[in-house]
């Protein structure tokens, strides 16, 4: 959503969409997980610092106001702060 995000404040246009849908999807399942009675996670410090983490990264992109940075920023999110966590829970089950 990041990436969209940079993408809108450049004026792209229409084909910022196609950066839009990957970044939707996870929200549609993050939002799903809400409704399901039987979904359950734990988060734990490294969590928190992950996100703390996302968070100044976006921060940064904001008072950049450069949307190569803002790229830059999705990128290390997705790859290292996003992935991470997943990665580790999905080893433990």
């Amino acid at each position: 959503m990041l990436a969209f995000a940079a993408e809108l404040d450049d004026h792209v246009g229409l084909s910022a969409l196609m950066t839009f849908t990957p970044g939707f999807n996870p929200l549609l399942i993050l939002a799903a997980s809400f409704v399901n009675p039987l979904a359950s996670s734990r988060i734990r410090s490294f969590d928190y610092v992950c996100g703390a983490l996302s968070v100044a990264g976006t921060v940064a992109w904001t008072l950049a106001r450069d949307a190569d940075v803002a790229l830059m920023a999705a990128i290390a999110a997705n790859a290292l702060l996003a992935a991470l966590p997943t990665i580790r829970k999905a080893s433990r089950r």
